[in-house]
C-alpha cells in the first residue's frame, strides 16, 4: 500500500505553477513558466517523502524555470534537466 501525503507549497515562489497539476501539454512554446514541485507530508506518520523540498542556498523560496520542449516525448523518452548552481 502506498503512503498518503498532505502537499504544501509554502517554501515555494508564489506565482510558481504547481509541480504536480501542472501538464508540459498545456504550457505556451517559447514562454518560461516558474514551477515547484510541494514537500510532501506523509499523512500516517508525518515523515517527509524522499528528498523532501529543495530550498535556496539562502534559504529563500524557489522555483524552477520551465520551457515546453517543441515536441513532447513519447512514452519511454527522456527529459533532461540541467541544474547550474549561482
Amino acid at each position: 500500500m502506498s503512503a498518503l501525503y498532505n502537499i504544501s507549497h509554502e517554501f515555494c515562489d508564489t506565482d510558481a505553477l504547481h509541480a504536480e497539476i501542472t501538464n508540459v501539454s498545456s504550457l505556451e512554446l517559447n514562454q518560461f513558466y516558474k514551477v515547484c514541485p510541494g514537500l510532501r507530508t506523509n499523512i500516517e506518520d508525518g515523515s517527509f517523502a524522499p528528498l523532501g523540498q529543495p530550498r535556496c542556498g539562502d534559504g529563500s523560496n524557489y522555483s524552477f524555470l520551465v520551457s515546453r520542449p517543441e515536441k513532447l516525448p513519447e512514452t519511454g523518452e527522456k527529459i533532461l534537466i540541467e541544474l547550474s548552481g549561482g
